[in-house]
C-alpha cells in the first residue's frame, strides 16, 4: 500500500510506502523530504491511500503524527501569518518584484520554505540572507508559475465555482488564442478571458472540442443564406444553441435555427 502526500502545497504529490501502518485519508504523518543531505523531517496530510505494485524508489513513512506532533504543526501554522508579513515587507523594501504565495516551516524546525511568483527570473540571494538572519533557519525559495499557484491554493472563478484546475482537472493543458477564436471569444476583453492566474482560462481549452463539434453544419459569417424571411448575410453565430444571426435585405437582423437557413452558392450571388 502507498500513500499520496504533498509535502508542500505547491509541489506535486509524492508516493510513500505505508508499510505495516494503518492509515487513511486525512491522517497526518511524519516523513523525510527528498532534498538535503539526510532529508529534513516534514509533516504532511495523506491525500489518498491506494494499492500499488511499485516497490522501487518509494520512501517510507517515518511514523504517524501523535498529539504532540499535531500541536507542533498548529504552532507553526500560527506563526505563518507573521512570517509572511515580514517576508513581503522585506521584499518590497528591496524593490524585488516577486509575489510571495506561501511559507511553510519544516517539521524539525530547521528550514522555512517559500513559494513565490514573478514575471521573470529574479536574483533573491540578498533576500535569502535577510530571511535566514531573521528566522535563524535555512531558507528555500521556489519560484512557481501563476497557473500552478492557482491550482495549489485554489479560489473561486468568475462563474462562482471552485477553480477547475484545483477541483477536477488532472492535467493543465496549454490554452491558446485559437481555442478562444473557435468559440468566438477572441473579441472579449482580456479580463473576461483570463482566470485568477492571469492566463487564459482553462475552460476555454477543454470546451474547445465541444464548440468544434457544435459548429459543424453552421454557416460561416459573411456567407449569403436563404431564411424563412428572405435572403441575407450571416453576421454572427450562437454556437451553443446552434442559431445563426442574419442581416436581412430590409437592414434588420434576426436569429434563426441553423436548420432554417440554407447556403446560397457563391456563383449564384449577384455581384
Amino acid at each position: 500500500m502507498i500513500a499520496q502526500i504533498k509535502i508542500y502545497p505547491w509541489e506535486k504529490e509524492t508516493e510513500f510506502d505505508i508499510g505495516d501502518l494503518k492509515l487513511r485519508k486525512g491522517d497526518y504523518v511524519i516523513v523525510k523530504s527528498a532534498d538535503g543531505q539526510e532529508g529534513e523531517i516534514e509533516a504532511a496530510e495523506i491525500l489518498a491511500v491506494k494499492e500499488s505494485t511499485r516497490t522501487k524508489n518509494i520512501r517510507p513513512i517515518v511514523k504517524i503524527a501523535n498529539a504532540s506532533d499535531i500541536e507542533r504543526i498548529k504552532q507553526y501554522g500560527a506563526k505563518k501569518s507573521d512570517a509572511l508579513s515580514f517576508i513581503k515587507k522585506k521584499a518590497k523594501s528591496r524593490n524585488i518584484k516577486i509575489k510571495i504565495i506561501d511559507a511553510q516551516f519544516s517539521f524539525d524546525g530547521s528550514r522555512i520554505s517559500l513559494a513565490f511568483t514573478a514575471p521573470q527570473r529574479v536574483d533573491f540571494r540578498e533576500l535569502v540572507k535577510d530571511f535566514s538572519k531573521h528566522f535563524q533557519k535555512s531558507v528555500k525559495m521556489a519560484q512557481i508559475g501563476s497557473r500552478d499557484s492557482a491550482r495549489s491554493f485554489g479560489g473561486i472563478g468568475m462563474c462562482g465555482r471552485r477553480l477547475c484546475c484545483a477541483s477536477f482537472l488532472k492535467k493543465l493543458e496549454s490554452v491558446t488564442l485559437n481555442d478562444a477564436k473557435s468559440q468566438r471569444l477572441d473579441n472579449r476583453s482580456a479580463g473576461r478571458l483570463s482566470g485568477v492566474c492571469g492566463r487564459l482560462k482553462c475552460c476555454v481549452a477543454y470546451e474547445s472540442k465541444l464548440y468544434e463539434e457544435l459548429k459543424r453544419g453552421l454557416p460561416e459569417t459573411g456567407r449569403q443564406v436563404i431564411t424563412p424571411r428572405g435572403n441575407g448575410e450571416v453576421t454572427d453565430l450562437d454556437i451553443l444553441s446552434r442559431r445563426v444571426k442574419v442581416r436581412l435585405a430590409d437592414k434588420t437582423s434576426a436569429f434563426f435555427n441553423f436548420k432554417e437557413v440554407k447556403l446560397i452558392s457563391p456563383d449564384s450571388v449577384k455581384k
